[in-house]
């Protein structure tokens, strides 16, 4: 490289990093100040802004840092985004910087009018009277309206589709789950299925309220009718299997088995087989409800569930083979759950876990015969000896533990 070409490919570096130093180093008070409501499209008119624009750079010229002359930020910004815009690339500042200042810019625009909508008004109370409830269902339309907005004006000065934020319920949820959920799906498919879940919240949320949050045999059949709706309406969206891969991202069914199955560890095919049955015997069970609050009728619920949970192991069993459901049995029982904890925590191998927990099997399944006289002290003599046995087989500190968690209790730091 020769030093003619040397010496204009530094003053254009040069003249970029100047111009990057200038936004971040902005004081608050040369921020743009958006107008309140927002102008549509892409221009702000410059008198809602703290700058001045008289000295916008020329149509043609790069500033030339490296004559001397100072190169100031007011060269480069305009009320007019498109051209702002313009004369940021006209300075060689790389696109993704253009399109990092562009959306901050934006998003301080728009953050007067979104703000409000975002968190909860605080009404005061007035003595005597009941605090009037906030609408935040019309809070969240409205918000969605703003981001919109927002989201077509990003779309024209930089072509490029900016999500709006997932609109959150009154009730509590998993939204993060939901967030990544719909950041994996297809990026055409994006829109439509978040729509139709925000859609799903809403009517929730307005179901409960009309029942008062009671689970009447109104409100469990409106609210299975309300879930088989959405289901086919996300299905018109989503393939099977994209539809599977929602399910299991957001799902409370997805997330209870994930923590039930810890210790089982199973295969990505195994959690697949064990979900889907499982969904599919929750949704026949929301399909049966109690219709009268009488003792057989409750006798009558009873017995569906347990032959439904006894059809439902059936089943796991044949998916996951004799070997693998033995394990997937086990891994469902507290002891061995707590016994896991403790074996990883003390760095117990696997068989010691197992054979503890088969003294575990044997201690809770062989009765003791109590006589009358003497019942507290047999019962005490029968539980020290397994006692012994567990500290036998897994240590003194480990087995310590290990009778915490059975109580019930936190498991104190292991000794020093």
């Amino acid at each position: 490289m020769n030093s003619k070409h040397l010496a204009t490919a530094l003053s254009l570096t040069a003249v970029v990093l100047i111009t990057a130093a200038a936004y971040v180093n902005r004081s608050p008070s040369e921020l743009p100040v958006p107008a309140v409501p927002a102008p549509a499209a892409s221009v702000i008119p410059a008198e809602s802004r703290n700058v001045k624009m008289e000295a916008l750079i020329p149509a043609n010229v790069i500033p030339a840092t490296n004559s001397g002359s100072k190169f100031t930020w007011q060269q480069v910004e305009s009320g007019d985004y498109k051209l702002y815009i313009a004369n940021l690339r006209k300075v060689g500042c790389p696109e993704q910087t253009i399109r990092d200042i562009i959306v901050a810019d934006v998003n301080k625009l728009y953050a007067p009018r979104e703000e409000p909508l975002k968190a909860k008004k605080s009404v005061p109370q007035i003595p005597g009277q009941a605090t009037p409830p906030v609408d935040e269902t019309e809070n969240r339309r409205k918000l969605r309206e703003v981001q919109t907005e927002k989201r077509v004006v990003l779309k024209e000065l930089l072509d490029i589709d900016v999500p709006v934020d997932l609109m959150a319920s009154t009730a509590s949820r998993d939204y993060t789950a939901h967030e990544l959920a719909l950041k994996l799906l297809p990026a055409e498919k994006r829109d439509a299925v978040q729509t139709l879940q925000e859609e799903y919240w809403q009517q929730s949320d307005a179901l409960k309220a009309k029942h008062e949050n009671k689970k009447t045999p109104e409100f469990v059949e409106e609210y299975r009718k309300l879930n088989e709706s959405h289901r086919e309406e996300l299905a018109k969206v989503l393939t099977s299997q994209e539809l599977e891969n929602y399910d299991i991202r957001t799902s409370s069914t997805s997330s209870k088995l994930g923590q039930q199955l810890l210790t089982f560890s199973p295969t990505e095919e195994e959690f697949r087989k064990v979900f889907r049955l499982t969904r599919e015997s929750e949704d026949k069970a929301e399909k049966v409800m109690v219709q009268e609050n009488t003792p057989e009728a409750r006798a009558a619920a009873a017995k569906a569930q347990a032959d439904d949970k006894a059809e439902l192991d059936n089943q796991i069993k044949t998916a996951l083979g004799d070997t693998r459901f033995a394990e997937y049995q086990r891994s469902l029982d507290s002891a061995y759950q707590n016994l896991s904890r403790v074996g990883q925590r003390y760095g117990l191998s696997s068989e010691a876990v197992l054979k503890a927990y088969e003294m575990e099997k044997a201690f809770r399944s062989e009765p003791v015969a109590f006589p009358q006289p003497g019942f507290e002290v047999d019962r005490s003599a029968a539980q020290n000896q397994f006692n012994e046995q567990m500290k036998a087989a897994l240590g003194e500190k480990a087995a310590r533990a290990y009778r915490q968690l059975r109580g019930g209790n936190r498991v104190a730091d292991p000794d020093p």
